[in-house]
């Protein structure tokens, strides 16, 4: 996380509960930054959403399968592991200030013929760790198949100190996530904000 001055991510939302709500109400426009990314707003850099927050110890788990992967061992426990998984919206990795290790992040315009994944580097070194996960298709849920677009730095969600299980991030529009917390980038204070942004979204 960048910290410029007392800008930055507004994961102070955690403390004054403005920026927990319906994130799809107010989200529109080309850029993807939706309502919030306006001139009205200045200092707004990345908006964004998310079902979890890094640090909060929620999120949605499942297990999952890469078949042929380099990693893959052959031990049914070990090929597929209990993994923790968010839906964001385009721009959350740049919105967060997280690093993308290899490929990208999501983008607003998206191919319709694709459904896209990005996994945290745990994901990738645990599945493909002499190889580049960019482009495989995996099995997700009962009958989905997504594409790995990215690799991002993992986001810890349970010990600020250490990496947890494998993480990986799909498109909240694609999977009709409706509740989401908004993730502001700012150059300016949290509080200073807080007015403008429920101006913005209501």
């Amino acid at each position: 996380q960048d910290h410029r001055g007392h800008g930055g991510t507004l994961l102070e939302q955690l403390l004054f509960g403005v920026m927990i709500l319906d994130a799809n109400r107010a989200w529109h426009g080309a850029n993807g930054d939706g309502a919030l990314a306006s001139p009205t707003i200045p200092g707004v850099e990345h908006v964004s959403a998310t079902t979890s927050l890094p640090l909060t110890a929620q999120a949605d788990q499942t297990t999952i399968r890469v078949p042929g992967a380099p990693g893959n061992t052959g031990d049914k426990d070990h090929d597929g592991p209990l993994i923790d998984y968010m839906a964001v919206r385009a721009g959350y990795f740049e919105a967060m200030g997280m690093r993308i290790i290899a490929g990208r992040g999501f983008e607003p315009a998206r191919r319709e013929d694709v459904r896209e994944i990005v996994v945290d580097h745990t994901f990738a070194e645990y599945f493909f760790p002499t190889g580049n996960p960019i482009g495989t298709r995996i099995p997700f849920g009962e009958s989905d198949t997504l594409t790995i677009v990215g690799v991002a730095q993992q986001a810890r969600l349970y010990d600020i100190h250490k990496d947890d299980r494998p993480q990986v991030y799909i498109p909240s529009e694609d999977w009709g996530y409706a509740t989401l917390s908004w993730v502001i980038r700012s150059d300016r204070p949290a509080s200073a904000l807080a007015a403008e942004v429920r101006t913005a979204i209501h």
